[in-house]
């Protein structure tokens, strides 16, 4: 048990408090007593008062590394049943420099300014409940035109032998009414800082102005004032838009980075608490000049009405609470984004397409309806496929992209899930984008996973699009061949070949054609393949109206045909094969599209 009120009242005798530190029987106070006090706490002159939740004993003492007396305020405070629980030492020092057990500070840079340096020796209750000793220091500052303020230690130097480099300061003070916000500027380390000005729609809900708090970063090697953080009450209450954002305790966080040099930078936020969509309060933080507020709440906030009544409509099995919620809100434009997680996942397409990881958007505007989003994903080759859905009028949707993965583990996820089998001539096609769209109405929805890359023929790389897709219940594989062929005479040509598959296991032969009345030169068809018209003459070069390739891809007879037409003549411009063929992992890609995954 600790020492008692009156037990403690007792060590004052002829005006001497006398204290060892192991009698108050609080481990973490006789660390200090032993460390700075020699172990015994001695005031002279001393002076006691008792006010019921503590004992304040004031008076002078002389430290084991002082050679003169200094003045002390020492504060023993009590629990309900009068039992000392922690203690308080605030003792004066007459220089500028602190050397006293392991706390070794030279704070000359500060004697201009402030003023009242003291050894503060206190115990402090960590994350656990348990109490720890803490040496620091308390300095007062002089704001013009109001009381000095108190700044103390809020974190201790390092262990003996160690000199740390940075030294934190903070406010240990009442709010301090301000004139107007270039008060702030009378301190003594910012004289030649500009303050960034703050936007009309927030100084026009200035009320009391208050300085609450002021944190100084010192550093100790170059014996200097780093940075610099004010933290101003600026007005009570601000309702931004009626039953969507309502601010209070709206204030103004300054920071102060203060070099060497004359060019000194100051950045100012505008901070409160928000209430949103009357759900959940939270602390946020407004951008200037742009008046962007953002937050983040990482516990279960209630979805408001329009929220539970838009996620209902996806399934009726969704919960009514958001696991997290982040927003952003313009606040000069009146427009906002609510987004909260959800801990369920969405069945789209029953045994067909299920999104996981949702996260569900409510946006709008002020004066204007919610309108809300659904985003979501799949897994395919251990990378997400990110989809976001919305919703109009009863119907669904639903789109979304993914690169990086690989198209042999696509078709092993088809295959798997759906039970749809990848035209096996399609082996040797590398996969570079994957989208997906689904259009969800009733008891109808329609799904297509479209696959974007190269294949190659004729030892070139040539642009195919894949689409597998399911309609009324039934799957079909959709593919084009692309070939753009610039032409001197009409600019660049592309050219759409239809792909004919085979899915039967078996099938190691495709067929690729296109058609149009337009025609394309052959002339410039050679030129992108790379095929030597140099022996036929102008007027046997025609423009083609179909060309097609049959692409076969039997190991024992790997080969590609390539044919063409006109007016009704049909012909073969290459055949190749296997033994003819060069590698193909040196093979140009031919130019096409930038962007084709959705074409067709």
């Amino acid at each position: 048990m600790t020492m008692s009120a009156d037990e403690l009242k007792s060590r004052l005798q002829n005006e001497t408090f006398t204290l060892p530190g192991g009698d108050l029987a609080i481990p973490a106070a006789d660390a200090l007593f032993i460390e700075h006090l020699d172990g015994t706490l001695t005031i002279t002159s001393a002076i006691l008062s008792d006010n019921t939740s503590d004992i304040v004993v004031s008076g002078d003492t002389t430290l084991p590394s002082m050679t003169t007396g200094s003045k002390i305020v020492a504060r023993f405070l009590c629990d309900a049943n009068r039992y000392v629980t922690s203690i308080d030492l605030e003792i004066t020092y007459p220089t500028w420099t602190v050397e006293s057990g392991r706390l070794h500070l030279d704070l000359a840079f500060l004697s201009e300014g402030f003023d009242s340096l003291a050894l503060r020796l206190t115990t402090r209750t960590n994350r656990d409940g348990a109490l720890f000793p803490f040496a620091g220091i308390a300095v007062d500052v002089a704001l013009p035109g109001s009381d000095r303020v108190r700044l103390v230690s809020s974190s201790e130097s390092g262990s003996a032998g160690e000199h740390p480099s940075t030294h934190v300061l903070t406010g240990e003070f009442d709010p301090v009414s301000l004139l107007n916000l270039d008060a702030l500027t009378g301190l003594p380390f910012a004289h030649d800082v500009q303050l960034p000005p703050l936007p009309d729609e927030v100084t026009s809900l200035f009320e009391a102005l208050t300085l609450v708090d002021l944190r100084l970063s010192l550093d100790l090697s170059s014996r200097r004032i780093r940075a610099a953080w004010l933290d101003v009450h600026l007005a009570e209450s601000w309702n931004v838009i009626p039953d969507v954002i309502e601010l209070t305790g709206i204030g103004a966080s300054f920071s102060l980075f203060l070099p060497t040099e004359p060019a000194r930078d100051a950045s100012v936020v505008v901070t409160a608490s928000a209430e949103i969509a009357d759900v959940v309060t939270a602390a946020v933080s407004i951008s200037v000049p742009e008046l962007i507020l953002t937050t983040q709440v990482t516990t279960p906030v209630d979805l408001f009405p329009a929220a539970r009544e838009f996620l209902q409509t996806a399934s009726e099995d969704m919960p009514q609470q958001g696991s997290h919620l982040s927003a952003v809100i313009d606040l000069r434009a009146k427009r906002y984004a609510l987004s909260f997680g959800v801990d369920a996942p969405w069945p789209i397409i029953p045994d067909t397409l299920e999104l996981k990881d949702l996260e569900l958007t409510m946006s709008g505007a002020q004066d204007q309806s919610w309108a809300g989003s659904l985003q979501g994903a799949f897994i395919i080759d251990d990378k997400p496929v990110h989809l976001s859905a919305s919703y109009e009028q009863g119907r669904w949707e639903i789109g979304g992209a993914a690169y990086g993965i690989r198209f042999a583990p696509l078709a092993d996820w088809l295959l798997q899930h759906y039970q749809i089998t990848v035209p096996p001539t399609m082996a040797e096609f590398a996969l570079d984008e994957l989208s997906v769209t689904c259009t969800k109405q009733a008891r109808r929805a329609d799904f297509a996973l479209r696959c974007a890359g190269t294949f190659p023929i004729m030892d070139m790389l040539l642009n195919v699009n894949l689409t597998v897709s399911l309609t009324r219940k039934v799957w079909h594989w959709v593919g084009e061949l692309l070939i753009d062929v610039p032409s001197d005479a009409a600019g660049d040509n592309l050219m759409r070949f239809v792909i004919t598959f085979d899915t039967s296991p078996q099938a190691t032969r495709f067929t690729a054609s296109w058609s149009d009345t337009q025609g394309v030169s052959l002339a410039d068809l050679a030129l992108i393949l790379g095929l030597d018209l140099a022996q036929l003459p102008t007027a046997f070069i025609p423009e083609l109206t179909d060309v097609g390739f049959v692409y076969d891809t039997d190991h024992a007879n790997h080969s590609t045909v390539l044919y063409a037409a006109f007016e009704h003549i049909a012909f073969v411009l290459v055949s190749t094969s296997l033994a003819s063929a060069r590698t193909l992992t040196s093979c140009p890609r031919l130019p096409a599209l930038a962007s084709t995954a959705g074409a067709g």
